[in-house]
Order: structure tokens, then sequence, then C-alpha cells
């Protein structure tokens, strides 16, 4: 049977090398298509690695101007009492879980700021790098990486556990981490498993040293929490929670941040957190609180961004493309079938049966296409080369963090996407005009002949 099917490609060499063109441009086009949405799903499939369906901030709005109060805390101790009652009730309240402060209203994954540093292994390895005058990115090991801050007031360091009110795991054990009241003296942080990987090379960096040059303290790792996916858009980046010690100077900027219990509903938690707490919280110069969840505000910085907008567009172009794909395929073996009613008619009367007419158009089509798709990965193959992508790139697994990421992976994926879409096509499109004719009697399909 494959000897005859190759006959029959053969003899209808003209129409076929058409359309065997118009699949090989087709196959690469498909691929293009899939290479970005393929992409886009894996990012976001990947977990957040931080609670943030559960995660609200609640952010204290102060008057301009009060006739009892000033802004300056070592001249007035209203503020500091304030946040002290609003962490106890919060804390207190039957549908939260965690609570802590943070320097602002931003200090959280996917919050929208960027506060990205530069940080080393050592002392020494700053000033090795300084030295040799290659700056932060020289040659020596150093980390570029967003961090954030927890916080550690004077009178309030119970409630400067900010790892643990995130929800985030150890690298490790996947345990909750909790951070220590007396983390900001004894000179601790917390790091991803990211920036422990490029630091130290092993995520099993805990008590090792840590020396931020901005603020020329040496430090020691406490713990090392896995990678924060901050937007649904991006992979996870390393990250690094700094443990800083603020004395009361500023204290109109400190917001808090509470954690939910996870079986808490977050519509039920806003009106009865507004109504029980919000309200007699409200003293000194206080107007109101603003009360977001975390997940939304993201969704939030996102939109103003505009990032939103770029996957949107890009989604709409990959569906148009496959769309116009489909119709394409769906045309081109419709027509060609359809043109084969006179051939399928000769086979009906030689004894064929419908089910080896159906079978032997199905293989013409599937070998037509096989033929046009190698070519194709081939031409793609070229393409991915020339980008400068390293064929032997997944083979190090220290490269990247994600086997999508990984150019054979990748590639390979995509590869195998792109021929079952088109196959699926192909065979729908075949199938359905080859079935309808084969119940033609071949007497009526040989009538034109």
């Amino acid at each position: 049977m494959i000897r005859l099917i190759f006959h029959q490609i053969w003899n209808q060499r003209r129409q076929n090398l058409w359309i065997w063109l118009e699949l090989m441009v087709l196959s690469v086009f498909i691929w293009m298509v899939m290479d970005p949405l393929f992409t886009m799903v894996c990012i976001r499939r990947l977990p957040a690695n931080f609670d943030r369906e559960h995660a609200y901030v609640v952010s204290p709005v102060y008057a301009q101007s009060g006739p009892a109060y000033k802004a300056e805390a070592d001249n007035d101790s209203c503020y500091k009492q304030q946040l002290d009652l609003l962490l106890t009730q919060l804390n207190a309240h039957p549908m939260t879980e965690a609570v802590c402060i943070i320097p602002d209203r931003w200090n959280f994954p996917g919050g929208g700021s960027w506060n990205g540093g530069y940080f080393y292994p050592s002392r020494a390895a700053s000033e090795k790098a300084k030295d040799e005058g290659h700056g932060a990115s020289g040659k020596s090991v150093s980390l570029s990486s967003q961090f954030f801050v927890g916080l550690y007031c004077e009178g309030l360091e119970q409630w400067s556990d900010m790892p643990y009110t995130l929800g985030l795991r150890d690298a490790a054990t996947g345990e909750l981490l909790h951070a220590r009241p007396d983390d900001s003296k004894q000179g601790v942080c917390y790091i991803s498993a990211k920036a422990a990987r490029i630091l130290y090379g092993t995520e099993l960096a805990k008590d090792s040293s840590f020396y931020e040059p901005a603020g020329g303290v040496d430090m020691r790792v406490g713990g090392v929490y896995k990678d924060v996916k901050q937007q649904n858009y991006l992979i996870p980046a390393p990250s690094v929670i700094l443990s800083k010690y603020d004395c009361w100077q500023t204290p109109k900027d400190f917001s808090v941040m509470v954690r939910l219990k996870p079986d808490v509903d977050a519509v039920a938690f806003e009106k009865a957190i507004l109504k029980d707490v919000l309200l007699q919280c409200r003293i000194g110069n206080t107007l109101r609180f603003e009360l977001f969840s975390v997940r939304k505000r993201a969704e939030q910085m996102a939109e103003n961004m505009g990032a939103n907008n770029l996957v949107r567009i890009h989604l709409a172009l990959g569906g148009f493309g496959l769309l116009c794909v489909f119709l394409g395929v769906t045309g081109l073996f419709w027509v060609r079938c359809i043109g084969r009613r006179q051939d399928m008619g000769v086979m009906r009367s030689m004894g064929a049966t419908r089910l080896g007419v159906v079978r032997q158009m199905l293989c013409e089509s599937v070998l037509l296409f096989v033929l046009a798709f190698v070519p194709a990965m081939i031409l793609v193959g070229i393409k991915v080369y020339l980008k400068g992508y390293n064929l032997d790139f997944w083979l190090n697994q220290s490269d990247t963090d994600f086997w999508f990421l990984r150019t054979v992976p990748h590639v390979s994926a995509v590869t195998l996407l792109s021929f079952l879409f088109m196959l699926i096509i192909i065979l729908l499109a075949t199938w359905i005009p080859v079935y309808h004719a084969s119940k033609t009697m071949p007497s009526d399909a040989l009538h034109d002949e």
C-alpha cells in the first residue's frame, strides 16, 4: 500500500508540489506562532511560591495637618501607638493568620517597586571587584536582585516576621519560614533559591556570609526560600529580604501586611475587617485606612505598566494566526480531496472498500504533510542556531531553572505541538470529505469521466 501511495503522489506531482510548498511555509509559520504561546502558558502555570491569594495590605492615610498631632515621631508617639493597636487587633482577628510591618505600601512581591541592588557573598569579593575595576557587574561573583525590607521597629519587634506573613517556604524542606525578632540586630537576611545558586552555587546556603555594598554591612543568610513569581507573565527572579532596623523616624510611610487563613473568604474578610478593626483603630491624625489585596495590586500594576495589554496582543495575534492556519489547511485539503472524487470512484469500481479508500487518502495526506514538515523544521533549526542558541545549553542544569527555557527541550516541545496541531487539522480536513465522497456509488462518481 505504501508503494501505491508514493505512486499516486508522484503521478500528481505538479499539484502536490504546490501543496508541499504551502505546507512547508505553514509549518514554519505555525512554529513561530506556537513558540511565544507555549512560553507564556508555561510561565503562567509556574507557582507564585508565596500566599498571594490571601495576602492584604493595610495602609494608613494621614491628614496633612492637625491641631494636636505632628508628623515627626520624636514629638508625637501617637503614630506608634496607633500601629501597635492596629497590629494587635489584626493579629487577634479570627480570620487572620499572620501580620507584619512593611516600610511602605509597595514593599511586597508584585507591588510595582524596583529597588534592585548588587550583593556579594563577602566583603572581600566586593573589594576584589572594586580593585579590579569591574564594579558591580564585573567578573567577581555578584547578584543583581530585587530586595524587600523586613522592618524591625523599636518596641514592635514581634511584628517583624515578613517571610511567614508572605507565606514563603524553605527551598529545601518546603516548610514555612519564620524570621526572629532579633534578626536585624544579628545581621540576618533571607535570600531566594536562585539568588543562593548565583552567589554560592547551591541552595544550601543557610548561615553563609552576605554583603550589601550600599549599606556597607556584613550579614548572615538566615534562610533560603523558594523563588517568588511577582507577576503572571514573569518567571521567578532572584530576590532578597533584608533585615532593616528603624528607630521610628518616618512612621507615615509604614503599612501592615496581613495573611488570611486558607479557608477565609476574601470578600467576607474585607467587610469584617473594615467594620471590626479599622474603624476602631482610626485614632490620632489618621483619616482612614486603605485595604487592598496583594494579588489585585499586582494585577493593577501590570495593567498600569501596559504588560497586560502586551500579553493580550500576543494572545490575539497568536490566536488569529492559529485560526488562519486552520482555515488555510482545511480548505487546502478539502479541495484536494474533492478533486480526487473520480479517483475514489475508480478505486471503488475495482473492489476497494470504503474503509480502504478512506485509509489510503488519509495516508497520502499525512505522508505529504510529513515530507513538508521535516524540511520546515530544518529551516526552523537553522534560524534557532543563527540566533545564537547553544544546542548543548540544556545539558547544564544551572544555566536555567526551567526546562521550557532550555533550547533543546523548548524547541522539541514547540515542534511536537506544531506537528500535532497540523496533523489533527489535516486528518479532519481529509477524513470528512473523503468519508462522504466514499458513500457515492462508483457509477455516479465516474459519471463525469
